[in-house]
């Protein structure tokens, strides 16, 4: 049974954490959220009769959403890559952080959005821009709301994409 307990290379550690950490848990939790509502439906309704409408589907969710929004192909790009930043960001922090990677992980985010704002802040006060404005109010190319989504539809792809890098050079880290 010896041979069971083999050590794994990196891309074996980083491809189950990957796995294990956002794959998995991206299918696993919407099914338990599922089951723990119409559970908790059914509970409520059984002390309060009057209480109808316990059902939980992730259809009516599903239309509500998509109707709500113009969703094209960038939106729902934005949209994706939105969640799994969270994911992506928390993987990298759990490679990253022996102890209390979520707490270390949430907090390092957190300094660096309030040091970003402190900086972009202190930049507006020191050079007297706070009543300037760039021709037309647009920022760089953004002209419309369509190319803020195009823009931050790449950005976030590209911010995952160094996440997942960081991580797996992290793990090769570990492993030397």
């Amino acid at each position: 049974m010896s041979y069971l307990m083999l050590p794994a290379t990196a891309s074996e550690k980083y491809i189950f954490e990957l796995l294990t950490r956002i794959v998995l848990f991206i299918l696993v939790v919407p099914f338990i959220f599922w089951a723990v509502a119409n559970l908790e439906g059914q509970i409520v309704h059984q002390f309060v009769p009057t209480f109808t409408h316990y059902q939980c589907s992730f259809d009516s969710l599903w239309s509500g959403l998509l109707n709500h929004g113009n969703w094209n192909g960038w939106g729902v790009l934005l949209a994706f890559q939105g969640v799994l930043f969270v994911f992506c960001a928390f993987f990298t922090g759990a490679s990253h952080f022996a102890k209390s990677a979520f707490l270390k992980t949430l907090l390092t985010f957190l300094f660096l959005m309030a040091g970003f704002a402190f900086y972009s802040y202190l930049i507006s006060r020191l050079l007297g821009m706070s009543g300037m404005h760039p021709a037309n109010d647009r920022i760089l190319t953004i002209h419309s709301k369509e190319d803020g989504v195009v823009h931050l539809a790449i950005v976030s792809t590209i911010v995952n994409v160094c996440l997942l890098a960081i991580a797996w050079f992290k793990l090769k880290e570990k492993e030397a």
